[in-house]
């Protein structure tokens, strides 16, 4: 290890383990000539931390430690993940069957609230073009908001169904803190849309897993059985499926989107993801690891954890931390402090060694 990687303490602690050349010879020297050679040693100090904050921040703080621990276990969280997925397509019962399940879009996912005509003329009377964003993130989302809220038990219901509590080898995963998405997640993924060429108004209909939940199968042939009771159920019309498990990407599911309508509600578009066990509880810990993983100090990592607390599948590159060109990653990024990893400065100054 090089000296500019010791902590301070760890100098501090080998700079007593053993005499001093200066602390020797100043027992002979008047008391001016010692302070002049602490006055002489305090300049380069000061100087040598004028250089090295132009290199690196100027403190290192212990939750880089943790940063790069985080980073490390996530990257092994997603090779465990990677190898179970391979293991699932290749059992006997089920894997053939399961790569079969070709992925499809009908084109009709995004949400059937958001496409009234009334509601465009409702945009054009209150302001037009000038009021677009306002009215995306104030009212669609806020509406999709409330109808998620409202559709919720209904659909809890519907898939308490077909996979009831206690069925061998499926566990039904909706919980109402996290199956209803958060509106500020909402409003962030809509501002995200509206960034991209060629997407029309409403943003906010582009939003299909404003209600969700997750079914956690045992094998390769529970993966397909629970596809089948999804796609065979009166209570859902699927009108896209991410067959993940067969195409070997990111993050390894059955992601699926249906068509839900909660008695005396408007239909929505909703979310369903059927992920074997291997692969759930790893997804789980890596998601929490890499939002450790990217943040550059404590503080950021509160934030990261609130922002990110309710993940997504728009965001699975996320999730899967997937690593960045280390080379190119410089302090005055375009990201702010907050979206930069405290890992990635210290990657890239190993790199420049």
């Amino acid at each position: 290890m090089s000296r500019s990687q010791l902590s301070a303490r760890s100098l501090l602690r080998n700079s007593g383990s053993h005499s001093s050349p200066v602390a020797a010879e100043s027992k002979d020297e008047s008391p001016s000539k010692v302070a002049a050679r602490f006055k002489h040693a305090a300049k380069k100090i000061s100087a040598v931390s004028r250089v090295a904050a132009k290199e690196r921040p100027r403190h290192l703080p212990r939750f880089l430690d943790l940063a790069l621990v985080a980073h490390d276990l996530n990257q092994r969280a997603q090779a465990r993940i990677a190898t179970a997925a391979r293991n699932i397509m290749d059992e006997e019962a089920g894997g053939a069957a399961l790569a079969k399940l070709a992925s499809f879009d009908l084109g009709d996912h995004h949400q059937p609230a958001l496409r009234s005509k009334s509601l465009h003329a409702f945009k054009d009377e209150v302001g037009g073009a000038a009021l677009e964003v306002e009215l995306d993130a104030a009212v669609c989302v806020e509406t999709l908001h409330a109808l998620a809220t409202a559709a919720f038990p209904a659909f809890c219901a519907a898939l308490e169904k077909l996979f009831p509590l206690g069925t061998e080898g499926v566990e039904l995963a909706c919980d109402a803190d996290f199956a209803v998405k958060d509106p500020a997640r909402m409003r962030a993924k809509v501002d995200e849309y509206r960034s991209e060429h060629g997407t029309d108004w409403p943003r906010a209909k582009r939003l299909s897993d404003c209600l969700r939940a997750s079914v956690v199968t045992a094998d390769a042939a529970r993966t397909v059985s629970a596809y089948e009771a999804l796609s065979g159920s009166g209570a859902f019309t699927v009108v896209r499926l991410k067959n993940k498990l067969a195409e070997h990407a990111k993050p390894y599911c059955m992601h699926v989107n249906l068509r839900f309508q909660a008695p005396g509600l408007a239909a929505m578009t909703v979310e369903v993801q059927i992920v074997p066990t291997a692969i759930y509880s790893d997804q789980k810990t890596s998601h929490r690891l890499y939002t450790v993983a990217r943040a550059n100090s404590y503080a950021a990592y509160r934030g990261l954890a609130e922002e990110e607390s309710d993940d997504d599948d728009d965001d699975d590159l996320d999730v899967a931390g997937d690593e960045e060109d280390l080379g190119v990653l410089t302090p005055t990024d375009a990201r702010s402090p907050v979206e930069v990893p405290v890992w990635k400065f210290w990657a890239r100054e190993q790199l420049r060694r």
